[in-house]
């Protein structure tokens, strides 16, 4: 089943789509542990069904540093599809929606994302490639060593440069 995306800025969600969006991510993220600060959210990608959300992400934009230089990104976060919906494509069709977006409305060349093991294979099949080297983040204590994984997707011919990458703020 393919569902019209919805590009919405953070700034210009109205009450009732905030409170939609802070539901899902209370019941898609249930029970996780969240001992991070987060990055404000600049962008959401949501799918509908019958007048509900039930699919989501979040888009950060970004000029993180790799080896020192800047590299504009649309960063990814917050992918989640409500429990009773999943298995239907609807994350990856909002992932989709989110690199489009990347490319052509915040002209970066490529999406950045941090995930856990489990979720690598999706990601994958998506075609987002594991970064091998250190990714560093902010938190209120300093600069952190990422515990996970980050994996960045192309958006054009250019490579994803060599070396050390420095998120310049909070993960997202």
């Amino acid at each position: 089943m393919i569902l019209t995306p919805e590009i919405k800025s953070k700034k210009s969600l109205e009450p009732v789509e905030q409170q939609e969006v802070d539901a899902l991510m209370a019941k898609i993220f249930k029970g996780q542990q969240d001992d991070y600060a987060w990055s404000p959210v600049d962008w959401y990608i949501w799918l509908r069904l019958d007048g509900v959300i039930v699919s989501i992400l979040e888009i950060i934009e970004r000029t993180v540093s790799v080896a020192g230089q800047p590299v504009p990104v649309g960063g990814i976060g917050g992918v989640g599809t409500d429990p009773t919906f999943r298995g239907r494509g609807f994350a990856s069709q909002t992932m989709c929606a989110a690199i489009e977006h990347i490319h052509s409305q915040i002209e970066a060349d490529f999406g950045l994302l941090i995930c856990d093991n489990h979720t690598v294979s999706f990601y994958s099949v998506l075609g987002w490639e594991v970064i091998n080297d250190p990714v560093y983040f902010d938190q209120p204590s300093g600069k952190v060593l990422n515990p996970g994984l980050t994996m960045v997707y192309a958006l054009t011919r250019r490579p994803w440069p060599k070396g050390p990458v420095d998120f310049n703020g909070y993960p997202w």
